[in-house]
């Protein structure tokens, strides 16, 4: 039996946007900072940052362990659920998978960040049974917050050459906050939001609700 296809994985086929692609933007204020050679309106999100493109290519392989950077976008600005991809908010809070540490207590939960999209109600039965990465995890936690608050993104960081000729990869997964300036050189590939007003929800609780 073939699993489930989450809305937000990863395709194998698919193909992340070239350094050629890449151009050095030099405004009349402020630092270069990361540009396309050809622009597109949704290259960019509300605060500035550049996002990564994709190609799509069929014939790929899904690739669950990772998440399709356009879409786990699209689900964190509009709170849309990461495995149907149909509105995940609902008047008493939107639903997020976290992760319970030993280490960490337990009032954290109220005060961390994710990266991971939201889940509807009908899609957490299917996520905790088929989702390799939830199943065997006891460390796992369903949280129901009654505010989510987009807070920053994270992605490749470019620094420019000093001849302003072209970017250059300086770290892999970079985290720029939407409090600060935005980074000159990021091209997003994960949005992240503040989660608020959380409380533990039991699965079991779920059966049933629309």
């Amino acid at each position: 039996m073939s699993l489930p296809v989450p809305y937000v994985a990863a395709l194998s086929s698919d193909l992340a946007p070239l350094e050629t692609d890449l151009c050095v933007e030099v405004p009349r204020n402020g630092p270069p900072h990361i540009a396309y050679l050809h622009p597109r309106p949704d290259d960019r999100d509300a605060h500035g940052n550049l996002w990564a493109r994709l190609e799509r290519v069929p014939g790929g392989r899904v690739q669950f362990e990772q998440m399709d950077p356009i879409r786990q976008r699209r689900c964190m600005e509009r709170l849309l659920c990461q495995v149907c991809g149909q509105p995940a908010e609902r008047p008493a809070g939107t639903l997020f998978f976290n992760w319970e540490r030993p280490d960490e207590p337990a009032d954290r939960l109220d005060r961390q960040g994710t990266d991971t999209p939201p889940v509807c109600p009908p899609c957490v039965p299917v996520a905790l049974r088929h989702c390799p990465f939830l199943r065997h995890d006891p460390s796992v936690v369903l949280l129901r917050a009654r505010k989510s608050i987009p807070c920053g993104v994270a992605g490749t960081l470019f620094r420019v050459a000093d001849d302003l000729t072209q970017w250059i990869p300086s770290a892999l997964d970079g985290y720029s906050s939407y409090t600060k300036p935005r980074h000159p050189g990021m091209l997003a590939v994960r949005m992240f939001r503040k989660l608020r007003g959380t409380a533990t929800v039991d699965p079991s609780e779920l059966v049933g609700a629309p």
